[in-house]
């Protein structure tokens, strides 16, 4: 497998101290943290034409592709784990959007390149050299398989909204000019009718002289309507909000914390979802447990918020807010979605999302608005823009084929199984190998598996106990 799919280890340049990460982390395994750390600085590739040459066949074969007919749609796709709060686990991938059936299965993600260490833009740019001379290669000359075949290729790249913004070369979400695809600024991030007007010839060519840009993009060659927003992202980080927005409601209600704490608590193991609040050590500010993404759906579709709020009908505002959401949610997964329905869909729970108040505050009548414009954020500002417009420009995959939830579910599995054992990049000079080498041979050893048709696991063998009986 490494003449058909050779893996290269680079030496990267890597910071000797690395900013704190203040998200949360996603691996707090010690063993795995202290190996990690000991790896920084060594990197692994493997060339995208050397696994299309492996795995094309295997598509043939499957009838996911049609030679002289079939365009491969190669969807690359980025992510960092947080390993502890010290260091990242940065993985690109490539999946090939024609299979889409299989897009969600992580060994359908093939990895191109993986190390540990900032996920900045020096470190991608220097990790991914060879991958990009590669895609422009595929994007201007396509693809000739060994053995004939000649492929045309169209690119694509999904990530979440930080890994996106490093290899585009735009600023944080957090800037004045924020929004990948349009000239949104924060000042105006509550409107609806912006539309994708960036090109990316006009940002690689003249990146310093567009709002928010600082660096020329790393993957120049895929055009900006193909750098599709993740859907999963989406929700996770617009229902993060809600939250955050919810508990506010509590504050502003309640002054005594415990006991709006104690009702969601309770809340909470009626859902059977292990939930905790908690202060911080040093600014006592209140945490909670960070939730995955079913455990957040099942909070919007089925959390009891009447049961927490003593104003039942500022409860019954915000349920109707998260069900108008949880319907948009659903709609970007449909695939028969159209991008006008969407739109309408989305502009009008924007208007419920920031509706104002009615009635004067000392009179019986008066309803309480819901949230301000300084409420609203970038992935918002995505949901009721640009959803809509990437729904009609690639309504033959559909939103779901960009979602990144098989790429980190992959990370998260590679990190926690390789460098978890002690003697990883230790051990006896001759025997000792890099995680990283061996997370890139179990991946070639799958490809060999699935094109020769060799079981990559065995049942155990059954025992059986023979009785003999003295007659």
């Amino acid at each position: 497998m490494r003449k058909n799919i050779p893996l290269t280890l680079v030496d990267l340049l890597q910071p000797t101290i690395f900013e704190p990460i203040t998200e949360e982390p996603h691996i707090t395994d010690n063993a795995v943290i202290t190996n990690m750390l000991e790896s920084i600085g060594k990197g692994g590739q493997r060339r995208i034409t050397d696994i299309l040459n492996y795995i094309v066949p295997l598509y043939i074969e499957r009838g996911i592709l049609t030679p002289e007919t079939s365009t491969l749609y190669i969807r690359i796709s980025g992510d960092g784990r947080n390993v502890g709060r010290k260091v990242k686990h940065v993985m690109v991938t490539m999946t090939l959007l024609n299979d889409l059936n299989g897009l969600q299965k992580p060994d359908n993600n093939y990895t191109l390149v993986l190390y540990p260490g900032a996920e900045s833009y020096e470190s991608l740019k220097n990790a991914l050299t060879p991958l990009i001379s590669d895609l422009s290669i595929l994007k201007e000359k396509g693809f000739d398989q060994i053995g004939g075949n000649h492929w045309p290729v169209e690119l694509f790249f999904s990530s979440d909204w930080k890994f996106l913004s490093i290899c585009l070369g735009i600023k944080a979400a957090n800037a004045q000019h924020f929004c990948p695809w349009c000239n949104c600024t924060k000042d105006e991030i509550n409107t609806t009718t912006k539309t994708i007007n960036k090109s990316m010839d006009e940002i690689k060519d003249n990146y310093n002289q567009i709002d928010g840009h600082i660096k020329k993009p790393l993957f120049y060659m895929i055009p900006l309507q193909n750098w599709v927003c993740d859907e999963l992202h989406i929700f996770l980080r617009i229902t993060d909000r809600l939250w955050e927005l919810m508990l506010s409601d509590l504050r502003r209600e309640t002054t005594n914390e415990e006991i709006w704490k104690e009702k969601i608590l309770l809340e909470m193991q009626r859902l059977k979802i292990a939930f905790q609040f908690w202060r911080e050590k040093n600014s006592n500010n209140l945490s909670y447990t960070s939730l995955m993404g079913p455990e957040k759906l099942k909070i919007l579709k089925e959390f009891n918020l009447i049961a927490i709020f003593q104003s039942t009908e500022r409860a019954i505002q915000i349920q109707e807010l998260w069900d108008q959401f949880n319907e948009l949610y659903l709609l970007m997964q449909n695939k028969q979605t159209t991008g006008e329905n969407f739109r309408y869909k989305a502009q009008t729970w924007l208007n419920a999302f920031l509706a104002p108040s009615k009635g004067h505050p000392n009179r019986s009548n008066f309803v309480r608005g819901m949230y301000r414009i300084q409420d609203v954020t970038p992935y918002i500002h995505v949901l009721v823009n640009h959803v809509a417009e990437f729904i009609e420009i690639h309504h033959e995959f559909g939103l779901t084929a960009f979602s990144c939830s098989a790429v980190e579910k992959k990370n998260h599995m590679q990190v926690c199984l390789y460098f978890r054992n002690t003697l990883k990049d230790g051990g006896h000079e001759n025997s000792r190998k890099s995680a990283i080498v061996e997370m890139l041979e179990h991946e070639n050893r799958q490809l060999y598996f699935a094109l020769n048709e060799v079981p990559n696991f065995f049942e155990k063998p059954k025992k059986y106990r023979i009785n003999l009986s003295n007659n």
